[in-house]
């Protein structure tokens, strides 16, 4: 994913964090709140407590950026934050498709 589509600075999570909105699913969450850019901005959350190893947590982040990146052309002005919880571990790739594609469909910010 380019630079420009990653949510990095601090001030930014706090932002998404106190004044935007959230939608869970089991195994995944999705934090989100309009910006000022005409572009999307992405950050993806794997703590240890949802894997130990720094190889899982990294598998599972890459393959979250590649599915956001597919539909990044469908999310408008949006700062998006997934924070994964430890049953997303187990899931196959098609299945992670289908949780992020759910999550985006019910926050109403997929186009």
């Amino acid at each position: 994913m380019k630079k420009e589509f990653r949510l990095r600075l601090q001030r930014d999570f706090d932002r998404v964090f106190r004044g935007g909105q959230s939608i869970t699913h089991q195994e995944l969450t999705l934090r989100y709140s309009p910006n000022n850019l005409n572009f999307p901005r992405v950050a993806i959350v794997v703590s240890q407590k949802v894997a130990k190893k720094a190889a899982k947590r990294n598998l599972l982040k890459r393959r979250l950026k590649e599915i956001v990146r597919k539909r990044l052309n469908l999310i408008g002005n949006w700062d998006l934050i997934f924070i994964a919880r430890s049953p997303l571990l187990k899931k196959e790739f098609p299945q992670l498709e289908t949780i992020v594609e759910r999550l985006l469909k019910e926050s109403k910010i997929h186009r």
